[in-house]
């Protein structure tokens, strides 16, 4: 199956728009691609998002194809967010060093708990990139408070 193809052919051009009409502008919307594109759609899509005034755009591309994400990121004006899949130290700094994504998003439980993600969150700060927590479930909000009050350049 084409990973680009909707499953429903229109819903995703549809909804976009429709979530910032229905909604408003008083609400903060964040939108993942859950790693669905390749480059040409998914900076149509981010394309969209712009126009709605979406914060930021989540994995547009699969997660571990840092060069297909990095083309998306350098496309659009809109911050990608990345990472909330990763488990590796080592992908972690080269997604930073080489600025793959604006938004560097660790997930607190799938990446191995709190100080590890700092330890991502302290690369991404000194790069100046921003960090936002990824939460798989659980009680995660609570962990998210703790790591929030920890890092310096967390993103809602």
């Amino acid at each position: 199956m084409d990973r680009n193809r909707d499953a429903m052919p229109g819903r995703t051009e549809m909804l976009i728009p429709l979530s910032r009409k229905a909604l408003g502008d008083k609400i903060v919307i964040h939108a993942d691609a859950n790693s669905s594109y390749d480059p040409p759609p998914a900076i149509k899509i981010g394309k969209m998002l712009e126009d709605t005034k979406c914060i930021h755009y989540e994995e547009p591309c699969p997660f571990d194809n840092f060069v297909a994400t990095k083309k998306v990121t350098d496309a659009l004006s809109i911050p990608i967010a990345l990472g909330e899949q990763e488990s590796s130290h080592w992908r972690f700094q080269e997604m930073i060093q080489r600025r793959v994504a604006d938004i560097v998003q660790p997930d607190l439980y799938y990446y191995g708990g709190m100080i590890r993600s700092l330890r991502v969150a302290r690369m991404a700060e000194a790069a100046d990139l921003a960090t936002t927590a990824h939460l798989s479930g659980g009680f995660g909000f609570v962990y998210l408070l703790h790591f929030a009050a920890c890092a310096a350049k967390i993103k809602p």
